[in-house]
């Protein structure tokens, strides 16, 4: 049963990439370099989000991407596998930091690897529409969903 649910929000999470087109960017958070902590100015913007989620009827129709860029071709193999960590670990800070301040929303995660330049900054946008769970499994039967 668990691997079943695994596979949807696999599944669910290629449907949030082909279907978030028209997202609101609500901000970015830095990061030093070599450092999966956020800088204060990224601490600021988070705590702005919450704010905006709290208050926002708006938010209840949608979900939160949290988008991280680097080029994975710079480098050889273990910076390669060190910057896909380093990615990682960030999203985890900004997912962790923000639950633990009680945002209640959906959140999905993107690491995009095929761009040209270099940032340490993860990318927050909106995307307001269903969920991506529930986009997957709207109009679907149980049969659809098994594996």
């Amino acid at each position: 049963m668990l691997k079943y649910i695994t596979a949807i929000f696999c599944f669910a999470a290629f449907t949030a990439n082909a279907a978030c087109e028209d997202s609101t960017v609500l901000g970015s958070v830095g990061f030093d370099k070599n450092s999966s902590y956020f800088n204060a100015e990224g601490s600021n913007t988070l705590k702005q989000l919450l704010e905006t989620y709290q208050n926002s009827a708006d938010t209840r129709e949608g979900y939160l991407l949290l988008e991280f860029e680097f080029n994975r071709n710079q480098g050889d193999e273990a910076l390669q596998k060190y910057n896909m960590w380093l990615a990682e670990r960030r999203i985890e800070r900004v997912k962790e930091f923000l639950g633990k301040e009680g945002f209640g929303g959906p959140m999905v995660s993107r690491i995009r690897t095929a761009v040209d330049s270099e940032t340490r900054e993860l990318t927050l946008k909106w995307c307001a529409q269903e969920s991506p769970a529930s986009q997957m499994l709207a109009g679907s039967t149980a049969n659809d969903n098994a594996l």
